[in-house]
């Protein structure tokens, strides 16, 4: 069985108001996409926060894809935060930008993200189709290495994403959409699907089975 991982909901208080900057929180890695993130926030003029641990600053792809940004007045860097300062810069932003680049197995922020009513813009990669309800709680976008999506008759990749464009394009569109959103929304599916509780249920289904084919 597939059980997802579950927060408690009660640690994430939620800002139904739209936020006034776009986020980015994880790891400063090629995989995490954090250039494309800073990319699609400055093309649409919208502050991009950026929260990651310290230890990134030192690796060659920040020095030589990250750091060049920090001059850019759209561009800030807060550094590792975690509790109650983590889910209060989650509940001001507008949307959480998540473009991985790589088979993600969840991904926790995304589900923090929509706890505090911001929704998510991710990559279709790794779990992201399993977490983020396309139009309701967020956009999903197809990247431009992902070509495992349905076809049309002259063999190029289209969407069945609401949002059409792929990549960066991508990003920037729904970054510009996201007041279609519904943050409330956000909040619920978190509280349906993603809670402690649910969580615990579903470790127990799977243990129910498992002794059931034991016997």
């Amino acid at each position: 069985g597939v059980v997802h991982h579950g927060i408690h909901v009660s640690q994430y208080e939620p800002n139904f108001e739209i936020g006034d900057y776009v986020l980015f929180i994880g790891r400063y890695m090629p995989e995490k996409g954090v250039d494309d993130a800073i990319q699609a926030g400055i093309e649409t003029g919208n502050l991009t926060v950026l929260a990651g641990s310290k230890e990134y600053r030192e690796i060659a792809y920040y020095k030589e894809h990250i750091e060049l940004y920090l001059a850019n007045p759209l561009v800030r860097e807060v550094g590792f935060l975690a509790g109650r300062k983590k889910a209060g810069l989650l509940a001001g932003a507008k949307a959480m930008l998540f473009p991985i680049k790589w088979e993600e197995p969840f991904g926790m922020v995304m589900i923090e993200a929509m706890a505090c009513g911001t929704p998510v813009i991710a990559y279709n990669r790794g779990s992201v189709p399993e977490i983020v309800k396309d139009g309701v709680t967020g956009f999903i976008v197809e990247d431009d290495d992902n070509t495992t999506n349905t076809t049309n008759t002259t063999n190029k990749p289209i969407s069945k994403w609401v949002i059409k464009k792929r990549g960066q394009e991508g990003l920037i569109e729904a970054v510009k959409r996201i007041d279609e959103i519904d943050r409330a929304a956000c909040r619920r599916h978190v509280e349906e699907n993603f809670t402690v509780e649910k969580m615990v249920e579903g470790y127990e289904q799977v243990y129910k089975k498992i002794l059931h084919l034991a016997r």
